[in-house]
């Protein structure tokens, strides 16, 4: 008998935190329905409740800078997603696009432009192709803030290639790109050639020099680009020149 009462009271005791442990693990799954279903609201107020009581696993710390992306909060989105980004590299490149794609535009809203280049220019290399008309659209505006308008131009270019090529039906983006590389262009030197293209891939980021001595890559073709490939601009040859037709044969 003693036994039993002793066994009665284990589990008297137990009981309200094992109901705890089960009502928080509703909620979780509540927050996840919400965060999916794009309720960012109700999600970031379940996360932050659970996230004070628990350590939250990264993935849901992350979901937790994203609810504060599109609630507008985008001093605390940067504060989890900077931190929490170099640990979530195992997962799929499209989930870990949409994590750069909030940190870069946080950056951005904030006009911490030079924070937001680089996290714009990884989610190049995860997003995709539909998405990198918009991408490239944003790192234009980050040169262009920073005055570096010949870069500027080259990523408002490729912006304009891909939302011609995946995006034709956003017509107001495609007649605002090619405004910005009008005006862009008027700062650049009156012999400068609009034709840009890709070699071989390289570590240098897209701020690296301009290579004349490769071979053209017509706007109409636009090339699979990443962040990482360097891209070069050659100039068009004089009247009468053969030494561009001969390096384009080679």
């Amino acid at each position: 008998m003693r036994k039993l009462l002793v066994l009665l009271m284990v589990i008297l005791l137990a009981s309200p935190a094992a109901r705890a442990q089960t009502t928080d693990a509703e909620r979780l799954g509540i927050a996840i329905d919400y965060f999916q279903s794009a309720k960012y609201h109700e999600a970031l107020l379940i996360l932050q409740q659970l996230d004070r009581h628990y350590k939250l696993n990264p993935r849901f710390r992350a979901y937790l800078g994203v609810c504060h992306y599109y609630e507008w909060q985008y001093e605390q989105a940067c504060e989890y997603l900077d931190t929490l980004i170099p640990s979530l590299s195992g997962f799929a490149p499209q989930e870990r696009a949409v994590y750069y794609h909030c940190a870069a535009e946080s950056h951005f809203n904030l006009k911490q432009y030079d924070q937001a280049l680089p996290l714009y220019e990884t989610q190049l290399s995860l997003c995709h192709e539909n998405e990198k008309g918009n991408v490239y659209y944003k790192v234009g505006f980050c040169y262009m803030f920073a005055q570096q308008w010949q870069e500027a131009f080259k990523n408002f270019t490729y912006a304009l290639i891909y939302y011609r090529r995946n995006n034709p039906a956003e017509a107001a983006r495609i007649s605002q790109t090619e405004t910005m590389l009008t005006g862009i262009r008027k700062k650049l030197p009156a012999d400068a050639p609009a034709l840009f293209l890709i070699t071989r891939r390289k570590t240098e980021p897209l701020s690296c020099g301009i290579d004349t001595a490769k071979i053209r890559l017509p706007l109409t073709n636009p090339p699979a680009v990443h962040a990482t490939y360097a891209d070069k601009r050659q100039q068009t040859p004089r009247q009468g020149s053969t030494k561009g037709s001969k390096r384009h044969q080679q």
